[in-house]
């Protein structure tokens, strides 16, 4: 008998494997996919396990900062004030110290060793930290690690929190000490304890923020091996040390002083014992209060380290998206305003100077700090505009093809050209809004609403228009030189033309105002006779050289004719300086027509090469779908 075909018995249902009912007390599995997380999952904690030092490096480490602090406590101990004949007067005084003069009191000793201490934990916790921080974070991206590590349950916070302050954990506890350390010896040095405190947690938030700038460029850039976002937060993190410098010479801005751990210790510390004249009443105010001056810090930092983290964990979940929520741009852009309203409340004036010379100097500061900072948050967003050439090319290889196409792409890339368009518009109502309130405080009579309102429409197209060509060079080319080549290309384009119009409307409208201050000075020459003749002589000479001057330079019958009396004179004047875009129409329709004519041109022109960049696409789609077919 064959073996083959013997026939084999088939075989039975397995049985079904027993389920034990968990008990109701059971815990549920620890960092499981689907439950609930806590705010430990956010921290990053299994970063500094990985990253914790071995043992021996540990002890090292512990060794080598205990023998350099008790140095650095014995040199200062020899200079502090001893008796004559006393074992540290005989140390300083050997050939080793050469003698010198020590400190005159143990409180000037102690304030030293306070100042020297917090500024060594600025050093290794603000600069140094960061930098080690941004590299490694960066060496995980271009060794393709990250990714291994973005498969665990860890949530991608908790991931950005762990690489930014895991990997140089022993230098921030390093600075964390030598804080502790400092602490007594500023109490015992004279210095408040308000004075302390506060430079301390400068100190702490200035490194969460300057470690989140380093955080949001490795998670955005990989360029030179990792080495391109530690050149980058070293330029960023300069200007965040520095700048705040600035604010000390502006009496409303000096608030500013707090966001630099260095400018803190200036304003707080060491002004307390150097006399000098820049410091004097220069206490800082926001919304006219010292105690909201000194939350603002914490308000700055904290909404900034935030907004930066978020930004990080989303540029490494969700590359193809913008940086930042429209909710989270807006958050920066309110806090930008916030602190440009709180400026109007400050007091800026200056001894025996004019209130209205103070009211103006607040609207000034309150709009250059808008103007800048909001045109900083919506450069930001038009370069974080989500969109490539990659991306257009899948969408138009689905609406090709008739698959599904992910209609939700066209309405957030719109709905984030409206929210620019948004911003700008609320931040332009605020400028006129400043702008007249300056120009009231000047005691103008007139404010040229009509010429606000037309800055205001433009700076909305504006935005919309560059929304609309950095779209399609992101579409157009794929390395970004090009695409900012072009977008500055545009730019110049269209300043070449705001300029020119600018130009020739403000010198043919200050060409008017000459005329009718020479017209005026023509008419009452007869009128108002000196009495003496050699005066009048002198005065008839000098309106006839203005005269000679305004015919040859400045078309004096075309702006004065019909203008036969004074009132004829000082109607017409007031009539334009209030509505001067009136004026350019009635005397000059041709240019205020031409500008707008080459406006329209440029506006069809990146219509048309948005128009051919979506073609380009299409067509190669089309050759990418029939190659396939």
């Amino acid at each position: 008998m064959n073996v083959s075909e013997t026939a084999l018995p088939e075989p039975g249902p397995e049985p079904a494997p027993a389920v034990h009912e968990p008990h109701a007390d059971a815990a549920p599995p620890a960092n499981s996919i689907g439950e609930a997380r806590t705010i430990f999952d956010y921290l990053g904690l299994p970063f500094y396990h990985r990253h914790a030092p071995s043992p021996g490096s540990r002890r090292a480490m512990i060794w080598g900062v205990f023998g350099l602090l008790l140095i650095f406590f014995f040199l200062h101990a020899v200079y502090m004030p001893s008796e004559k004949g006393s074992f540290l007067y005989a140390i300083r005084n050997s050939s080793l110290f050469g003698g010198g003069v020590g400190f005159l009191t143990i409180e000037d000793g102690c304030r030293t060793m306070f100042s020297e201490l917090v500024v060594f934990a600025i050093v290794f916790t603000c600069i140094l930290a960061p930098l080690f921080a941004a590299y490694s974070f960066s060496s995980e991206r271009v060794t393709g690690t990250l990714e291994f590590l973005r498969l665990s349950p860890m949530p991608t916070v908790g991931i950005v929190l762990g690489k930014l302050f895991a990997p140089s954990v022993a230098i921030h506890a390093l600075g964390l000490l030598l804080l502790a350390l400092a602490l007594p010896l500023g109490l015992i040095g004279g210095v408040p304890a308000g004075s302390v405190f506060l430079s301390m947690a400068m100190v702490l938030l200035s490194a969460v923020t300057v470690s989140a700038v380093g955080g949001l460029l490795a998670s955005s850039t990989v360029s030179f091996r990792g080495f391109g976002a530690v050149g980058g937060l070293l330029a960023l993190g300069f200007m965040l040390h520095m700048l705040p410098f600035a604010c000390l010479e502006e009496r409303s801005l000096a608030f500013g002083m707090y966001l630099s751990p260095w400018s803190a210790m200036d304003i707080e510390v060491w002004k307390e014992f150097h006399s000098s004249r820049r410091y004097v009443g220069r206490d800082p105010l926001w919304f006219g209060s010292k105690s909201l001056a000194l939350l603002y810090p914490f308000l700055f930092h904290g909404t900034a380290s935030g907004l930066l983290i978020w930004a990080a964990a989303r540029r490494l979940d969700r590359p193809d998206q913008t940086a930042l929520p429209r909710l989270g741009w807006l958050i920066g852009w309110g806090l930008v305003t916030l602190t440009a309203i709180g400026l109007l409340w400050n007091d800026t004036s200056y001894g025996p100077a004019p209130l209205g010379q103070a009211r103006q100097m607040q609207y000034l500061a309150s709009s250059a700090v808008l103007f800048w900072g909001a045109a900083g948050i919506l450069a930001l967003m038009i370069l974080d505009h989500p969109f490539d050439h990659d991306l257009a090319l899948t969408e138009a290889c689905e609406r090709l093809s008739g698959g599904a196409v992910d209609g939700s792409r066209p309405r957030r890339r719109l709905g984030h050209a409206l929210t620019v368009a948004g911003m700008v518009l609320l931040t332009g109502g605020l400028l006129v809004y400043l702008l007249a309130g300056y120009l009231k405080a000047q005691r103008l009579a007139a404010v040229p609403w009509s010429l606000m309102f037309a800055l205001l429409a433009l700076a909305i197209v504006v935005s919309l228009l560059v929304v609309t060509v950095l779209e399609a060079n992101a579409v157009r080319f794929r390395g970004l030189g090009p695409r900012l080549f072009a977008g500055w290309l545009a730019l110049a384009i269209l300043g070449a033309i705001l300029i020119a119009a600018t130009v020739d409307f403000e010198k043919s409208h200050r060409a008017f105002r000459y005329c009718m201050s020479i017209r005026l000075a023509e008419l009452q020459l007869p009128r108002h006779g000196t009495g003496n003749p050699a005066a009048s002589s002198n005065q008839r000479r000098q309106v006839d050289r203005q005269l000679s001057y305004a015919r040859q330079y400045m078309d004096y019958e075309f702006y004065t004719q019909g203008l036969d009396t004074m009132e004829q004179v000082l109607e017409k004047r007031g009539a334009y300086d209030e509505e001067p875009l009136k004026f350019f129409l009635d005397y000059h329709p041709s240019s205020a027509l031409r500008y707008p004519f080459f406006f329209v041109l440029f506006v069809a022109a990146l219509l048309f090469w948005r128009h051919w960049v979506y073609r380009r696409v299409e067509r190669e789609a089309r050759r990418a779908l029939e190659s396939f077919a």
